[in-house]
């Protein structure tokens, strides 16, 4: 098998790491969000929660899912059930961010949670990184915009001052026509005298 698995697969290197995760529990679903908060509090958000359909007493999955991502809409979610309390179609019109949203029927293997944490949370960290894209895009366009503004009332300023110009020398050239025409036309005199000894 381990051949046909190295055929399969390629070598098994013994360098290979597994991701490292920092974990909580919590049994309640108020226990849940507590932590989720104070990880807001912190600056350290929870990227991901596994979160079973069955928590009696209390809060139910379905019910704890929605309270953390009122706190925490990011929030990557996998449901561990293997119960069928919940069809997708009822637990998802109950629960907004679908695309968030992940089942794990039980029972499971590690590896599969291993992949689904690997997984989500890269697909949270992408997610913030392109939310902090977008905040720097939108600074950039509203700086830009400031800028153009500026430059707008800058430019109408100085039309309005050439305007203003335009207008005063229209005047100017009014008045000068004006002046013009009641003064009479100036006349060149020559007078021609001759000498007594002249013919």
């Amino acid at each position: 098998m381990e051949d046909l698995e190295a055929a399969l697969f390629g070598p098994q290197q013994a360098d290979a790491k597994l991701p490292l995760f920092e974990m909580n529990s919590a049994y309640q679903g108020q226990e849940g969000l507590a932590l989720l908060e104070q990880s807001l509090r912190e600056g350290r958000p929870y990227w991901m929660a596994f979160v079973d359909v069955k928590m009696p007493p209390g809060w139910d999955g379905v019910e704890t899912i929605s309270k953390l991502w009122e706190a925490a809409p990011e929030l990557q979610v996998v449901v561990c059930t293997a119960y069928s309390d919940y069809s997708w179609s009822a637990m998802t019109s109950r629960l907004k961010h679908r695309d968030r949203l992940v089942i794990l029927k039980k029972p499971f293997d590690a590896v599969e949670v291993l992949q689904l944490a690997s997984a989500l949370t890269e697909k949270w960290r992408l997610f913030q990184q392109s939310q902090l894209k977008m905040d720097q895009l939108e600074m950039l366009v509203a700086d830009r915009t400031q800028v153009l503004r500026q430059t707008n009332e800058s430019l109408k300023a100085e039309v309005q001052r050439r305007k203003q110009i335009a207008e005063a020398l229209s005047e100017s050239e009014d008045r000068y026509h004006l002046l013009s025409a009641k003064i009479p036309s100036p006349c060149l005199c020559t007078t021609w005298i001759r000498s007594p000894s002249s013919p």
